[in-house]
């Protein structure tokens, strides 16, 4: 998740720094400074965003060894390109069938999309002690 660092305009000293999601990050953000003992607009001075190495893992949703965020999201690609080709099929009397594929657009999850997840802020609780029980990875706290 992106790091953001906000610096007083008053005294240019960096005095807060905040966790925003990538589409909530404003350029300014209204907060008390303790040392000139007002509130000011702190303006954004960098962000960075770090991201985990992925480890070399066989992907279930892919259905092969995946090494690279940027390998995922090709293999993601190519299944979804897959999923909207139409099948061909022979009947038992050699009648042909043809079956439309489905439009799709696999992508991958972001870890902090809790809706994604199928999680609320009210039942994140709930939510990480069903998936605990299924033995699956919890989802982080709704900040």
């Amino acid at each position: 998740m992106p790091l953001y660092s906000f610096r007083c305009p008053s005294h240019k000293d960096v005095q807060t720094s905040e966790t925003f999601w990538m589409a909530e990050a404003p350029m300014t953000v209204r907060t008390y400074c303790d040392f000139c003992q007002d509130w000011r607009d702190f303006k954004r001075v960098f962000g960075f965003n770090h991201q985990p190495s992925m480890e070399p893992h066989f992907n279930t949703s892919v259905g092969k060894p995946i090494s690279s965020m940027s390998q995922y999201r090709d293999a993601l690609k190519l299944a979804s390109e897959e999923a909207a080709r139409e099948s061909v099929y022979v009947t038992a009397d050699g009648e042909k069938v043809i079956v439309p594929g489905i439009e799709t657009n696999y992508t991958p999850l972001e870890w902090g999309d809790h809706q994604a997840f199928g999680a609320t802020s009210e039942g994140i609780d709930a939510s990480n002690r069903e998936r605990s029980k299924l033995g699956i990875p919890l989802l982080p706290e709704i900040g």
